[in-house]
């Protein structure tokens, strides 16, 4: 499944075959109007998508499909993590320990926050905690999350590409993350959202550099030496 949002409108695209080749090949549903910049993961065979709900502030939001082919917005149930706020710009969900946990850029709190629910189907605001991995007043912009060995990572950043690893399967606290901060030794100065993949065990980073004396942009890559 792809998801997207166009003129406010939350979208998923569900493919009808196991390969997709043609357009004919998926079909479009429609989610929930009045969100933005969605990313999907699935817990347990339920789709999960985080996002962000506009305004001042802006607010988390969380939908989850009803079941497992969802094909309208009444398959659909969703609400805003009120407790999270700030501007909650492309936030980064993953089924982490199996539950749907996100990562996402808090202006409240100037960090990146690890965002957990006590189960697996969260039915309300109320059952969500979460925590600081990375406090900076500016520096902390489109966290993307993914499992390293069975345990969360996080990677981030505008003017430095940042990546922070948890100790624990389910990291409860500040304390079980280690952060390493400009993995590739430049100022990138990157609005675009970076991506992570973990392939035999190491982490892989792509993101993009500005060069300034081609006024250009690049995609990197970055890989990693050690697990």
């Amino acid at each position: 499944m792809i998801g997207y949002a166009d003129a406010g409108t939350l979208y998923v695209f569900r493919g009808s075959t196991s390969f997709p080749s043609q357009m004919a090949d998926w079909q479009q549903v429609t989610v929930m109007p009045n969100v933005h910049s969605p990313s999907l993961a699935l817990v347990g065979r339920h789709l999960n998508i985080a996002s962000f709900k506009p305004g001042t502030p802006a607010r988390l939001h969380f939908t989850r499909a009803l079941n497992e082919a969802p094909a309208g917005p009444l398959d659909f149930f969703g609400y805003e993590v009120t407790e999270t706020i700030g501007s909650a710009y492309s936030p980064s969900i993953c089924s982490v320990n199996g539950l749907p946990c996100i990562a996402h850029d808090s202006d409240a709190n100037s960090a990146v926050e690890f965002v957990f629910p006590a189960d697996s189907v969260p039915d309300n605001a109320g059952e969500w905690a979460w925590h600081s991995v990375y406090t900076d007043s500016s520096d902390r912009s489109n966290p993307r999350l993914s499992l390293l060995d069975g345990r969360p990572a996080v990677i981030f950043g505008r003017f430095g590409m940042h990546f922070a690893w948890s100790r624990a399967a389910a990291p409860a606290a500040a304390g079980d993350w280690v952060v390493t901060t400009d993995i590739n030794g430049e100022v990138n100065f990157n609005p675009y959202p970076p991506s992570i993949v973990v392939i035999d065990g190491l982490p892989i980073v792509t993101y993009t550099m500005y060069d300034a004396p081609s006024s250009k942009r690049h995609v990197y890559i970055a890989v990693a030496s050690e697990q």
